[in-house]
């Protein structure tokens, strides 16, 4: 070691090196020594699964000061898309509402292609529940394509009928 004064050190002078038994590495993150445990769940969704695990976390473990447990990974992901979809889907209905209505000009028309939103949601849910899936961010990500098919097929059979009546 090279001092600001140019002398020179041994590294033996100012620390002991020695081969001890220890963690293959330490991880730290904000500024915190950290430890994992990934669980890998079958059978259950994540965040009922998480909201369990954090129960039992709480009635069971208590935390020495300075300590703390955080929920990570894939429910740290489903809770940013859960936040964003909160605003994200009622945004777009409000916009897929103003189009329907400055295309057909009347409100009528826009609830009925509206109306199979429900129709649609219910025949995702029951097939859900015949196939025994778990609500995840790929199935909500599904639903948002299934309605806006419901509401493509919807305005379809709105143009043609409208057409059937003024003929």
């Amino acid at each position: 070691i090279i001092t600001p004064s140019g002398q020179r050190i041994s590294l033996a002078d100012v620390s002991t090196i020695a081969v001890e038994n220890g963690p293959p590495d330490i991880k730290s993150e904000n500024a915190r020594l950290n430890g994992w445990t990934l669980v890998d769940i079958e059978g259950v969704d994540l965040g009922s699964y998480v909201k369990t695990a954090q129960q039992a976390v709480a009635n069971e473990l208590n935390l020495p000061g300075g300590y703390s447990v955080k929920w990570s990974g894939q429910y740290e992901y489903m809770l940013r898309a859960q936040e964003r979809l909160s605003y994200v889907i009622p945004l777009t209905l409000a916009i897929i509402v103003i189009l329907l209505y400055l295309n057909f000009r009347r409100m009528t028309e826009v609830l009925i292609i509206l109306a199979t939103l429900p129709v649609a949601a219910v025949g995702g849910v029951l097939l859900m529940v015949a196939l025994d899936f778990n609500f995840s961010i790929a199935v909500g990500v599904g639903f948002i394509a299934l309605s806006g098919v419901a509401v493509e097929i919807g305005i379809i059979m709105l143009v043609y009928l409208n057409q059937a009546f003024d003929e």
